[in-house]
C-alpha cells in the first residue's frame, strides 16, 4: 500500500478522529481491566517509530473478524 498526496495520512486520520479513538482507546483499557489483564495505574505513550511488515494477505476485514470472533466464541475461548 502507498500513500499519494491525496491520500491521508494515518497522522492525519488520527487527528480528525481523535475523540472517538480517544474513547475506544479508554474502554479497550477497561474491557483488560475487568478481564484481569492489566492494573490501571499510570499510562504512557510515547511516539516510538517500529518497523512493521503487515500483511495485506493477514489483514481482516471486520466481517471476517465478526466471523471469526462467533468461531472463537463457539469454542469457549
Amino acid at each position: 500500500m502507498h500513500c499519494s498526496a491525496t491520500s491521508p495520512s494515518i497522522s492525519a486520520r488520527a487527528q480528525r478522529h481523535l475523540k472517538a479513538l480517544s474513547d475506544l482507546f479508554v474502554q479497550v483499557l477497561k474491557l483488560c481491566r475487568a478481564a484481569g489483564l492489566v492494573r490501571l495505574g499510570y499510562v504512557a505513550l510515547d511516539g516510538t517509530k517500529v518497523a512493521a511488515n503487515a500483511s495485506v494477505h493477514k489483514a481482516m476485514s471486520y466481517g471476517r473478524m465478526q466471523e471469526t470472533e462467533k468461531r472463537l466464541a463457539g469454542r469457549g475461548l
